[in-house]
């Protein structure tokens, strides 16, 4: 059975044990139990949005709970700036509620700083937390070096692990995102699967963003036998695990991209029988490669657009692709149909069994203005 520690969330729970409500009425007192009660019942189902309403329900209710300088304050509010940051990837964040996070994610830094030495383990989190919602790319890097560090002196491997984790996202998504940023992810891994089970959710977890750095580097013989690695490992659950999917379609490009089609049958067929087929809309390729623009359209400058109808067959392959309908220069059909030919898709199953669907893509041809 898989298990997951839990290394960044606040010990907010044993210490509610001990807190006198003496000073509180019992509705009041209740009413901030059940609040709390939602939030981790939230947590559980997973919803971004409900955890986000829980946590700051949670928070407003604890105001008169907890002096403002306390470790239990500090936690709610910290269980809400991490709600509010987890709802959209960061740069993605709306500009309001990620200035809210990260001023959040400030005050408990500011009290941590009455409570831990500054290179306390805890003072990690909140950097991280920082590093997170700020919108500054020079302090979202001074931040995970910060934390980095700090993890580092605690001689935890298992919360360094954690944090390099942490800073590995934070850190792809800057524009000086390096090589040497992408080793953290192999770091972790390197460090979880020394220390945890192999069906531990965590070493998974690790596992699969290593392979995946190593796919994005073109380093096949390290990418494969992990990926496959992480399906062999959920593969007891009895559901569909998102790692196992993404695992699949990783497994997909790495195949397509050494040229090796029929390896990748395998898991496009898994993907299909894991990933419903909508009616309603046209299916997403597991891997496409664009098309070559026409050296005369290039020259002519020529742009435009083309509609292809396809059948996507058992295996996933695209077969018969005909064009039903060209805007512009007549070299771009070929060229829209040769760079199909080479898209793989899930296959289409009804009642257990693949089945030919057919589909539709519409290819733009555009060149820039320069």
């Amino acid at each position: 059975m898989l298990s997951r520690a839990n290394f960044c969330k606040p010990a907010l729970a044993a210490l509610l044990l001990s807190c006198s409500y003496s000073s509180l009425t019992l509705a009041a007192e209740q009413s901030f139990s059940d609040a709390y009660h939602a939030y981790q019942t939230a947590l559980t189902k997973g919803n971004k949005y409900s955890i986000e309403r829980a946590a700051k329900s949670a928070f407003e209710l604890g105001k008169s709970e907890y002096p403002h300088d306390s470790l239990n304050y500090a936690a709610l509010m910290m269980n809400w700036a991490k709600a509010i940051a987890d709802i959209s990837p960061r740069g993605m964040l709306d500009p309001q509620a990620r200035l809210q996070a990260y001023q959040l994610y400030k005050d408990v830094q500011a009290i941590y700083q009455q409570h831990y030495d500054k290179h306390a383990p805890e003072m990690a989190l909140v950097l991280m937390g920082l590093a997170t919602t700020t919108d500054d790319q020079y302090k979202a890097r001074s931040y995970c070096q910060q934390a980095l560090e700090i993890a580092d002196d605690a001689k935890d491997p298992l919360h360094l692990a954690s944090i390099q984790l942490q800073a590995f996202f934070v850190l792809a998504g800057l524009h000086s995102f390096s090589r040497h940023d992408q080793h953290l992810a192999i770091t972790a891994y390197e460090t979880r699967a020394k220390l945890l089970p192999a069906n531990s959710i965590d070493r998974v977890e690790a596992e699969f963003i290593a392979a995946n750095v190593h796919l994005a580097r073109e380093e096949f013989a390290d990418a494969e036998p992990m990926l496959q690695d992480v399906i062999a490992q959920l593969s007891v659950l009895p559901y569909s695990h998102p790692y196992s999917l993404a695992a699949h379609l990783s497994l997909v490009k790495l195949y397509q991209q050494q040229g090796k089609p029929e390896l990748a049958t395998a898991h496009c067929e898994a993907i299909g029988k894991m990933r419903p087929w909508d009616e309603n809309q046209q299916p997403e390729p597991l891997y496409r490669i664009p098309p070559r623009y026409p050296k005369a359209a290039a020259h002519a400058r020529r742009q435009g657009s083309v509609v292809l109808s396809f059948t996507i067959d058992k295996q996933g392959y695209v077969t018969q692709p005909k064009v039903v309908e060209s805007k512009g220069y007549q070299d771009l059909n070929n060229a829209a149909i040769e760079s199909l030919k080479h898209w793989r898709y899930a296959p289409k199953f009804e009642n257990g069994k693949a089945v030919s669907a057919t589909a539709k893509v519409s290819l733009d041809f555009k060149l820039s203005k320069s």
